[in-house]
C-alpha cells in the first residue's frame, strides 16, 4: 500500500511538471494509450481475450464516464494548484460518498458519519479559504473530481461479480484516452520527445500503483491498509516543498488533518457496517 501511494504521488508530480508543456487532454491521451497497453498485456497474460462483451456493460461504461470527468478535473487542478492542495482536496471523496450513501444507496447515515462529514467539510474550507484573498477558483476542480470519484465508486458497486477487474480497468483507460483525444482537438500544443518521456514515466508509475493497490487489497486486511492511502498527502507536501517550494499555511495543515480524520472515520464506520 505504501508503495502504491509513493507511486501515485510521484505520478502526480510528473503530471504537474509535464503540464507546463502539454495540455491536460494531451496528457490524458498519451498516458492513457500506455496504460491501455499495460492492461491489454495483462489480459493476454491471464489468458483472457482483449475484446469481450464485458467491456460494454452499462455500469462499466458509466464508471468510465465518471472517471473521464474526474481525471480531467483533477489534472486540471493539479496543473494550476500547489501539489499538496490538489492532493488533499482530491482525497475528500469519502465525504461525498458518505453524503450520497443515503439518497443513492438507501443507507442510513447516523450521527457519527454526519459529524465526520461536517469535520471534513470544515477541513476543505480551511484548505481553500474561500473568503480570503488567496482563494483560487481552480480549487473547485479537485473538489469536483472528488465528488465525481464518489459517483464512480458508487457506480462500481453496481458492477456484477462476474466482471473481471482487468476489463473494468481496460474500458476505463480506453474511455479516458478517447476523451483526451477528442478534447485535444481543441487544445493541441507541439509535443516534444522530452514531454512524451515524462508522460511515459507517469504511465509506468500509475501502472505500478494500480498493481500495488490490487495486491494490497487482495492480500492484506482492508481495515488496516486503506487508511495508509492518506500517506499520499504527506508525500505530496514533501514533493511540493522540495520541487516547487510550496508551503501550506498552519490553517491549511489543520484542514488537511481534518479531511484525513473524516475519511478514516467514515471508512471504519463503513467496514463495521455502522452509521
Amino acid at each position: 500500500m505504501l508503495a502504491a501511494m509513493v507511486m501515485l504521488s510521484l505520478n502526480d508530480a510528473v503530471i504537474k511538471h509535464a503540464g507546463a508543456t502539454l495540455t491536460v487532454p494531451q496528457m490524458l491521451l498519451f498516458r492513457g494509450l500506455l496504460v491501455m497497453a499495460v492492461f491489454a498485456t495483462a489480459l493476454k497474460l491471464s489468458g483472457l481475450p482483449i475484446i469481450s462483451r464485458q467491456l460494454i456493460e452499462r455500469w462499466t461504461i458509466a464508471r468510465g464516464a465518471f472517471e473521464v470527468a474526474a481525471t480531467t478535473c483533477f489534472l486540471s487542478g493539479l496543473v494550476l494548484l500547489p501539489l499538496a492542495v490538489a492532493s488533499s482536496l482530491g482525497f475528500s471523496s469519502p465525504i461525498f460518498i458518505a453524503l450520497l450513501a443515503g439518497p443513492v444507496l438507501g443507507e442510513r447515515v447516523g450521527a457519527l458519519r454526519w459529524m465526520a462529514m461536517a469535520v471534513g467539510f470544515g477541513g476543505t474550507l480551511l484548505i481553500t479559504r474561500p473568503f480570503s484573498a488567496d482563494f483560487s477558483a481552480a480549487m473547485l476542480l479537485p473538489l469536483a473530481a472528488a465528488a465525481l470519484v464518489a459517483g464512480r465508486d458508487l457506480v462500481t458497486r453496481r458492477i456484477g461479480p462476474h466482471q473481471s477487474s482487468l476489463y473494468v480497468a481496460l474500458i476505463t483507460a480506453t474511455m479516458v484516452t478517447v476523451g483526451g483525444a477528442v478534447m485535444s482537438l481543441f487544445s493541441w500544443r507541439p509535443v516534444s520527445a522530452a514531454s512524451l518521456a515524462w508522460i511515459a514515466l507517469a504511465a509506468v508509475l500509475l501502472s505500478i500503483a494500480y498493481f500495488s493497490l490490487i495486491t494490497a487489497f487482495r492480500t492484506g486486511e482492508a481495515a488496516a491498509i486503506a487508511p495508509l492511502k492518506y500517506v499520499s498527502i504527506v508525500i505530496a507536501i514533501i514533493l511540493g516543498a522540495l520541487i516547487w517550494e510550496e508551503r501550506l499555511t498552519s490553517l491549511q495543515f489543520a484542514g488537511v488533518a481534518m479531511v484525513v480524520a473524516a475519511g478514516v472515520i467514515i471508512f471504519y464506520r463503513e467496514r463495521r457496517g455502522g452509521s
